[in-house]
């Protein structure tokens, strides 16, 4: 089942079905250009069920990943005699991931002999999304090509954080009703 904004009810008056069949109204996976799309909300009535165990997944999408930050420019190198090395720059700290979309609610109704301990319903929130990494320093300005005298380098500038994890997305519900 695509994941949509608008639930979905379907109605079944006899299903069987095979070992590892499942039901999967999952959400989709956030990238750079979109956010990630929680479960398709859905309402599933089987009058009549026969299967091993009825197994739904209607849990959250992922959250997009985040932008990795950027590198630190290099130093300027100073001259042999005389003028200061240029200091490297400091790299950007990388961006936090995106949050990963809510599980879907998920209402059932089946028949009332058929045993609870096989119903497997996942709602879970998407996972969230990953950090960016951080961003390298530059290297401090040095001295090239001198032969007898050589000025001071410049320092190396510093590392950037990196971002932190997005946050999961929050858990859908199940509603069981017995025929």
């Amino acid at each position: 089942i695509v994941p949509a904004e608008q639930g979905l009810q379907l109605r079944v008056a006899h299903a069987q079905l095979g070992t590892g069949s499942q039901i999967t109204s999952r959400g989709a996976p956030g990238n750079y250009l979109k956010a990630a799309k929680p479960g398709r909300n859905l309402e599933l009535r089987i009058d009549s069920l026969k299967a091993e165990q009825l197994s739904v997944d209607a849990r959250g999408g992922a959250g997009a990943p985040s932008y990795a930050g950027l590198d630190g420019a290099n130093g300027k190198a100073p001259g042999c005699t005389w003028g200061q090395a240029g200091r490297g720059a400091d790299g950007d700290n990388g961006g936090d991931g995106h949050p990963g979309a809510a599980g879907a609610q998920v209402r059932l109704a089946l028949p009332h002999a058929y045993p609870q301990a096989q119903i497997k319903v996942l709602v879970d929130g998407g996972a969230g999304g990953l950090p960016g990494t951080a961003g390298k320093p530059g290297a401090g300005g040095q001295s090239k090509g001198c032969i007898v005298y050589r000025a001071d380098g410049g320092k190396s500038g510093l590392p950037g954080a990196q971002g932190q994890p997005g946050p999961a997305g929050d858990a859908g519900s199940v509603t069981l009703q017995r025929l």
